[in-house]
């Protein structure tokens, strides 16, 4: 029996960007776009600059980038 995630990978995995209608691929980039804005502009907070530095301090070295860092890779 198949778990569901093995079950949505599968169908990931075999999805084709021609099978999405073309409203849903709209709103998925709007989205996407969406979520990048939100995150630069977050990353300009106070708060968010602390999280990034304490990310730096203790998940530095790993294969992640903080949207907004400064480009040092952390732990996800």
């Amino acid at each position: 029996m198949d778990t569901a995630a093995r079950t949505l990978a599968r169908f990931a995995s075999g999805l084709q960007l021609a099978d999405v209608p073309d409203l849903d691929r709209e709103r998925a980039t709007q989205c996407i776009i969406d979520t990048v804005g939100v995150a630069l502009l977050g990353s300009t907070f106070p708060w968010a600059q602390t999280a990034r530095r304490y990310a730096e301090h203790y998940g530095a070295g790993s294969t992640s980038r903080v949207l907004g860092g400064s480009g040092a890779r952390v732990s996800a």
